[in-house]
């Protein structure tokens, strides 16, 4: 396998975020492809599927850092949910991040390990306080959902900075059958 080609991303109904985050905003998901086989993805009319690899596992924790970098650059980050996992992400099936910041790795395989094994309760990170912005993965499915609040600028510049200059594509799946 050749590793993350493409950035999928949508905007998604701010009513799917009221789940999880009590304030006004917008929100967005963004997923790498190919992905690993799922009915679930399948089903909401997603079709770039290919059986993922190290290469591919070291990618999406780039992502993920890069995800974490853009939102940190509007507050600090608390995490709200989620576990930080007993393994690490590489032996999940991803890899270790190499960032320097302990605290930044274990953000990381928070996230990472709710993105890649749905047996971890869902991550939700938030940043600045009050939140300006959050981050959420889960169920074992590598989509990651953006809450940027009120109408909350910037979400093109943090997609550019998590494609990591790959092609990125705006694709509407059925959100029902994933939120």
């Amino acid at each position: 396998m050749a590793g993350i080609e493409t950035i999928h991303w949508d905007e998604l109904p701010a009513t799917l975020a009221a789940r999880w985050m009590a304030a006004a905003g917008r929100l967005f998901a963004l997923w790498p492809a190919p992905l690993d086989h799922d009915a679930c993805l399948r089903d909401a009319g997603f079709d770039e599927f290919a059986d993922t690899d190290d290469r591919w596992h070291r990618e999406l924790a780039e992502i993920v850092g890069s995800l974490l970098a853009s939102l940190g650059s509007r507050g600090a980050a608390q995490k709200r949910s989620g576990e930080y996992p007993i393994k690490t992400p590489g032996q999940l099936g991803g890899p270790r991040p190499q960032e320097h910041d302990p605290r930044a790795n274990r953000l990381e395989e928070a996230v990472l390990a709710a993105a890649l094994d749905d047996n971890f309760e869902p991550c939700v990170l938030e940043f600045g306080s009050p939140p300006v912005g959050a981050l959420r993965t889960s169920d074992g499915h590598a989509i990651f959902w953006v809450w940027l609040a009120g109408a909350a600028p910037g979400f093109d510049q943090l997609l550019r900075a998590a494609a990591r200059g790959r092609p990125v594509c705006r694709t509407t799946l059925d959100w029902a059958k994933l939120a």
